[in-house]
């Protein structure tokens, strides 16, 4: 078959989005924005750890991207990133195929929307928790219609009604620990090669986060080595600021913000976030005018990957003590907005956590080992081995980020922007769901995530008496629930032109 892309660039949308159309007639219309890539054969948003003009995302062992490729039997191959943090969206009609990598995009060319009556989105797209089995595959609209969620795989289009899933992965094994290191190194250098090419229409720069643990740390340590020389860090609390850190790793710019920031936006950052399927977590989208164009480099998983008394290591990506706080999706429509792309590190390779788990119990990591229930040996020599003492880091967890799981609305009113707040009260006063079964969900989420409340009290009033909580967190919230309808409504509004 003899396709081609016939390409619609849209000015006023966010930049780095994208869909695709494919008609009855196999006619292939693909809209994006300004920075998206483009090509006779290929199109793409993001970067991938091989050469850009050869298009080989859908080959790559690490990409940051999404997009699509005309092989050579004609077949259309759209790829997603290589790991569960973004997803690509399809929905086939009779008529036709459309594929995005934005959701808000998909449902604004359909003219379709989210379903007030439907209780289970925000466990819908924080289901990669459990592992990309056993992750959410569908989402469901209004009339009964449903998206279909694509992660970590290939989807190879023979016909517009004809579509199938090729899952992603790395053929190399990590016997030691320079094996690992090594591959992660080879693998981030490729990427930023990529991410600086020449003939791209925009180069990328690059940006780190890093604190006093060990995730953000060895990050930053593997960004540095590639010649990575802006960093991020929070100002306070002081046992967390990682600036002194930052330039013993040779960073010239270091950017110490505010964790709160964000609650002083007036454009709907709670909104993006929401809309991609994470509640909360707004620390470092506060900071655009530092991360816009840029690589920005996080230690996401680095907690689960990299710790050495981990249980449940699996091959499947798998996380199932982490609540859907700890979900950690990528913000993309914030992302697409500034352009810029996550470079979730600790997730290259992390297919092969088993490999990486024996590496860090073997007897060659012992000296990187301090013991007790935050031991993270690979993190540690990573960091160690460029200079930073023992002492510096990884000496205490503490946590940065910011989940609006457990509030409820008269809470959340402290913790949102004035302006998203009233926009969200806006959407809940003009969206009205079935009473008696929104009353139901909300008494089923209390009941389920009652040692967490219990708790709470608790410890508020100073009763040291505790109830195990670690399998709460992963039900559905009403205040959950609710941000994702509004942010997805509010995104939407984006891409109607």
């Amino acid at each position: 078959m003899n396709r081609t892309f016939k390409y619609e660039l849209l000015d006023a949308i966010p930049s780095l989005a994208w869909l695709m159309k494919i008609t009855k007639n196999e006619e292939v219309l693909v809209k994006h924005g300004k920075m998206v890539e483009r090509r006779d054969r290929f199109f793409v948003s993001g970067v991938w750890d091989g050469n850009f003009e050869e298009g080989n995302f859908v080959s790559a062992k690490f990409s940051c991207c999404s997009g699509g490729i005309i092989n050579n039997d004609g077949d259309v191959i759209i790829t997603t990133p290589s790991h569960l943090q973004e997803a690509v969206f399809s929905l086939s009609q009779t008529n036709y195929l459309i594929i995005s990598n934005s959701l808000p995009f998909l449902l604004s060319e359909v003219k379709m929307g989210l379903d007030e009556n439907y209780y289970q989105y925000e466990a819908d797209f924080c289901s990669v928790v459990f592992g990309e089995k056993d992750a959410a595959k569908f989402i469901p609209l209004i009339e009964g219609y449903r998206v279909r969620m694509h992660r970590n795989c290939n989807i190879s289009i023979a016909d517009y009604h004809r579509i199938e899933e090729v899952s992603k992965g790395v053929d190399d094994r990590f016997n030691n620990y320079n094996d690992y290191y090594n591959f992660l190194h080879g693998v981030l250098k490729r990427i930023k090669d990529n991410a600086t090419d020449g003939k791209r229409k925009f180069c990328y720069g690059m940006i780190s986060t890093i604190s006093q643990g060990y995730d953000a740390t060895a990050v930053s340590a593997l960004a540095a080595d590639i010649g990575c020389k802006e960093v991020i860090t929070l100002r306070t609390p002081a046992n967390d600021n990682g600036k002194s850190i930052a330039l013993k790793l040779g960073y010239t710019k270091v950017h110490e913000i505010e964790r709160d920031a964000f609650e002083k936006n007036e454009i709907l950052l709670e909104a993006e976030a929401a809309a991609s399927g994470q509640v909360g977590g707004m620390i470092f989208e506060a900071y655009e005018n530092f991360c816009s164009g840029k690589l920005i480099f996080m230690g996401t998983r680095g907690d689960s990957i990299w710790e050495k008394k981990r249980i449940g290591v699996n091959e499947e990506l798998a996380f199932p003590y982490n609540g859907y706080a700890q979900a950690s999706l990528s913000p993309t429509e914030h992302l697409f907005r500034i352009n810029s792309i996550i470079i979730h590190v600790p997730l290259i390779g992390a297919d092969k956590w088993p490999d990486i788990a024996k590496i860090s119990n073997s007897d060659e990591m012992k000296p990187w080992s301090v013991g007790g229930v935050y031991d993270r040996p690979i993190a540690r020599r990573i960091v160690e081995e460029k200079g930073v003492l023992r002492k510096e880091f990884g000496t205490i967890k503490l946590g940065a980020g910011i989940s609006f799981h457990f509030n409820t609305l008269t809470s959340l009113k402290r913790k949102m922007s004035p302006t998203s707040y009233e926009s969200l009260i806006a959407y809940k006063a003009q969206n009205k769901s079935n009473s008696i079964n929104s009353l139901l969900f909300k008494v089923n989420f209390v009941l389920s995530e009652f040692p967490v409340f219990f708790n709470y009290l608790m410890s508020k009033n100073r009763i040291r008496f505790f109830i195990d909580e670690r399998m709460c967190g992963q039900k559905s919230s009403p205040v959950g629930n609710l941000m994702i309808l509004w942010g997805v409504n509010e995104m939407t509004k984006r891409y109607k032109l």
